[in-house]
């Protein structure tokens, strides 16, 4: 692809670009401790909250995220925090994704880390998967992505859909009991 190719009609200028985007702690947390039941923390009383060593954090993003058909992107974790002991667990965002992000990380240092909305967490790095002006036409036999989140935009609907893909293949017996119970707890509350 040329970059001519990218120019916005009418005039000769390429349209901003940037290769990557810092993602944040938004208003929702799930910190998870080897011998303690999951630790919700929400906005409007989450100013800051202690992860501990060992400790994973579930975050929703800040940022609500729309990718363009022709993009994915690698979440990776910056220097900046990496040398403080968080560690992102890498995943990719799909074409067409839409909403916010389950941001997983985990404290590696020997020391306990604060965490607060809009601290960087990890970073978003965008790759072409196709060519702009040539993409594939939909059709009602293609497949089409499917919104992973749709209308469940609270962290405990969106874990609890997550816990029933769990179910349905083999991952963590004891981190799947743990978000049952956090699930079950708050659909109580």
């Amino acid at each position: 692809m040329e970059p001519s190719e990218l120019k916005n009609l009418g005039t000769d200028e390429l349209p901003p670009m940037q290769a990557s985007l810092n993602l944040h702690v938004g208003n929702e947390m799930l910190v998870i401790e080897k011998d303690r039941e999951p630790q919700p923390i929400s906005s409007p009383s989450f100013t800051s909250e202690v992860l501990p060593p060992m400790a994973l954090a579930i975050v929703k993003s800040r940022e609500f995220i729309c990718m363009p058909p022709f993009l994915v992107a690698l979440l990776v974790s910056p220097v900046r925090t990496a040398i403080n002991g968080i560690s992102n667990i890498s995943t990719m965002i799909d074409p067409n994704f839409e909403g916010f992000l389950l941001l997983n990380f985990a404290n590696l240092s020997p020391w306990d880390l604060q965490i607060a909305p809009g601290d960087l967490v990890c970073r978003a790095v965008f790759h072409m998967v196709a060519q702009v002006g040539h993409l594939r036409e939909f059709t009602e036999y293609s497949p089409k992505y499917q919104p992973t989140h749709g209308p469940h935009l609270l962290l405990k609907d969106i874990i609890d859909l997550r816990v029933k893909d769990m179910q349905r293949t083999v991952h963590s017996p004891i981190l799947q009991e743990k978000l049952q119970k956090w699930i079950a707890a708050k659909k109580t509350e």
